[in-house]
């Protein structure tokens, strides 16, 4: 986008401060905000971090029309309002920091006004809460053991709880909570048995190295936490990207990403056969697939790209779990405002070092392919 110009607030009617500004939620506001075309934000908030207790917000915003995200992180706090960082555009390079309050508008509105500084030019916004889209209360359980003044042994896992609102059914709302939380069910384990776990796990490996390495080393210190953000929602569907990452010493910690995507009007987790007609599949697979070579191709592994284009060079029928198998793994995936993005986690298809490798496909590249509701599944 052009970079930020300078524009009058949205709101000119002095508006009231809001109190209790910071709960833990997930929760949508919409405006213009880099510049005069709308975005919308997804704001994570809590009410407490897990370390000092301290409220504590971030987000990811996206332009509509356009295929580049943005992120911001606060940086300070007030009683009703909070300064940010933000990065935008590709690889977030864009970078600008700016302010924002929290308030009530003379019609009963929520909305969020404030200022960017990016690139040496200052713009004013305002958003307002997006009532026609779904929120979420952010469910957390955490835990953390320090030594001294270092926190050696953390674990913080959060999911988000679809709230009921007049356009989610309270059906809906249940059925797509329980998929959530057996989602983050990990080996079966309940949230509270899985800090239990590593818990009891990170402090017996510390005693373990402590008893066979040098005392003056430093030991290891060990992490794990689960960061749930919505990546795409409308009034029909929306789109849970969770971050995992852990850290049990070494080098670099791991990482990686997990999609989930709902029908918001049944509340059925919905699958590619629910986007692509079955006898598409393939072909439907063999798309992306000359995607990923077209765009990824000098960071993928050689072995893996030359499976792949064994699978777009043959023509025999194979099942459908062949085909991901040949094709790479098509679990990892969601909806965004004009199609789909499929992603790939470091160490699956490229070394570490090159990320997380995506492919998006647009709708007009696979609607012959696609099952009649999709249109107005995407609302397009």
């Amino acid at each position: 986008p052009s970079p930020p110009s300078t524009s009058e607030p949205l709101v000119v009617t002095p508006p009231q401060a809001e109190k209790n500004a910071f709960t833990d939620s997930i929760e949508p506001w919409r405006g213009p905000f880099l510049a005069a075309q709308e975005s919308t934000i997804w704001l994570v908030t809590h009410k407490n971090s897990v370390l000092g207790g301290r409220p504590s917000v971030r987000g990811t915003f996206i332009e509509h029309g356009s295929i580049r995200r943005g992120n911001i992180v606060s940086q300070s706090l007030t009683e009703n309002g909070f300064g940010f960082s933000l990065n935008w555009g590709p690889e977030e390079k864009e970078q600008g920091y700016g302010t924002t309050t929290r308030v009530r508008l003379p019609d009963d509105q929520e909305a969020l006004q404030g200022e960017i500084v990016m690139e040496g030019s200052r713009r004013t916004f305002a958003l307002k809460r997006a009532t026609d889209l779904p929120s979420f209360t952010l469910r957390r359980v955490a835990t953390s053991t320090l030594e001294g003044d270092q926190e050696v042994c953390s674990f913080s896992l959060e999911y988000p709880e679809l709230v009921v609102s007049t356009r989610v059914s309270e059906s809906a709302r249940t059925a797509i909570n329980t998929k959530i939380v057996q989602y983050i069910q990990s080996d079966n384990l309940s949230p509270t048995a899985q800090v239990e776990t590593f818990m009891r796990d990170c402090k017996r490996e510390r005693l373990e190295v402590k008893g066979m390495s040098d005392p003056s080393l430093d030991q290891p210190k060990y992490a794990q936490t689960v960061e749930p953000d919505v990546i795409f929602a409308n009034q029909n569907v929306v789109s849970l990207l969770s971050l995992n990452y852990s850290y049990t010493g070494g080098a670099h910690g791991n990482y990686g990403y997990d999609a989930q995507t709902f029908d918001l009007t049944t509340g059925r987790e919905l699958g590619l056969e629910d986007l692509v007609k079955p006898e598409h599949l393939r072909e439907f697979y063999q798309r992306v697939s000359v995607m990923l070579l077209k765009n990824n191709r000098d960071l993928i592994f050689e072995e893996f790209a030359k499976d792949i284009q064994q699978f777009l060079d043959d023509r025999k029928p194979t099942t459908t779990q062949s085909q991901r198998e040949q094709y790479g793994r098509l679990k990892n995936w969601y909806l965004v405002e004009d199609g789909i993005v499929f992603f790939y986690n470091p160490y699956e298809i490229a070394p570490y070092a090159a990320g997380i490798q995506e492919v998006r496909i647009s709708f007009t590249d696979w609607d012959d392919l696609a099952q009649p509701n999709v249109r107005s599944l995407l609302a397009i």
